[in-house]
């Protein structure tokens, strides 16, 4: 069984934070979430939109109560108007867990139409944010994100499936577009919102950890994709991938992006921006997050997530492409290895 003291285990750098009493012996649980992204936005303002009803309104639900205080409430619905307690659609009676105004909280978590084993109190499972100063360009916030608690059995890993390849990043690319565009999602709208699209991919590579994480972070490594690259794998250094050497400046692929995150050999996010045919939108980057793990007989499980396709006939394009684009991609780093 393994035991977490909480906002202590994150991706990237940084210092660890206290626990508070209330999660110290806390059981992590069989199954994890857990997300580092980087916001356009100052850490205040990030921690403001997760410690504040009217933030978490403004990308993660309609309606919120946060009072504000551990063992306050920490609630939200999903449809406020028939549901404003968040009894079948929501968190209701969640509670805020522990609380380092303008760096970090940790609060209860529920989901109703999961069924009991995760909605009876004390709620087993819990929500953890810290945020930080991003590296690189000043303000801008690096966000760690994680879900605990998830048990060992298919009910619970039904459970875990839904909040992390689907719930969490699609609220995750809300919060990306919110920071860096200033659009909220469109509640209600019968047609779906145009903030719930975001990517997910996975694949299984017949090579080591080690020579997974090369390919991506590697001027050499990336040429399975790519013409050429220019990398700088530390935050802030370029993260450029070519795709046309013999193109114009500017339209040769990947320029301008850099790397976001970097904690070798498991986990590398970077920015990144729609081609040259999609002007609009080509200067409001998005994001790439890779995360590597051992699959067992020397294999590696890649597991790649994109954030931040914004509103617009241009983004639903960028967006439809990139889901082959990647695909390409990832079909290209197997074949590499075989």
């Amino acid at each position: 069984m393994r035991r977490y003291a909480a906002l202590v285990l994150c991706l990237g750098a940084g210092p660890a934070l206290a626990a508070e009493p209330t999660l110290r012996d806390r059981d992590a649980g069989a199954h994890v979430i857990e997300y580092t992204i980087t916001l356009d936005a100052p850490p205040d303002e990030v921690f403001g939109l997760w410690s504040t009803a009217e933030g978490l309104e403004r990308f993660l639900a309609p309606g919120a109560r946060v009072d504000g205080t551990v063992g306050g409430l920490y609630q939200v619905t999903f449809d406020a108007e028939n549901d404003p307690e968040g009894a079948k659609h929501g968190t209701r009676g969640a509670r805020l867990l522990h609380l380092e105004p303008g760096r970090s909280l940790a609060a209860e978590w529920t989901f109703p139409p999961l069924g009991e084993k995760l909605n009876t109190a004390p709620f087993p499972t819990w929500i953890e944010v810290r945020v930080e100063p991003a590296p690189g360009r000043s303000g801008r916030t690096r966000l760690h994100f994680g879900h605990y608690g998830f048990a060992d059995d298919p009910d619970w890993k039904k459970a875990y499936d839904i909040f992390n390849d689907g719930n969490w990043p699609l609220v995750l690319n809300r919060l990306v577009v919110y920071c860096r565009d200033g659009v909220s999602p469109a509640w209600g709208d019968p047609e779906g919102d145009q903030l719930d699209r975001f990517i997910r991919k996975e694949v299984v590579v017949d090579a080591p950890v080690d020579d997974v994480w090369r390919a991506w972070t590697t001027e050499e490594g990336v040429r399975f994709i790519a013409e050429g690259a220019r990398i700088d794998l530390v935050a802030g250094g370029p993260y450029e991938w070519y795709f046309s050497m013999d193109a114009p400046e500017g339209s040769r692929g990947g320029e301008g992006n850099t790397v976001l995150t970097v904690d070798p050999p498991r986990f590398l996010a970077f920015e990144w921006n729609a081609p040259p045919s999609y002007p609009e939108v080509r200067k409001q980057r998005h994001q790439v997050l890779v995360q590597l793990e051992p699959a067992g007989d020397g294999q590696t499980r890649v597991v790649l997530t994109s954030l931040g396709f914004g509103t617009g006939q241009q983004w639903r394009d960028v967006h439809a492409y990139f889901e082959n684009a990647w695909d390409t991609v990832l079909g290209r780093l197997k074949a590499r290895f075989q």
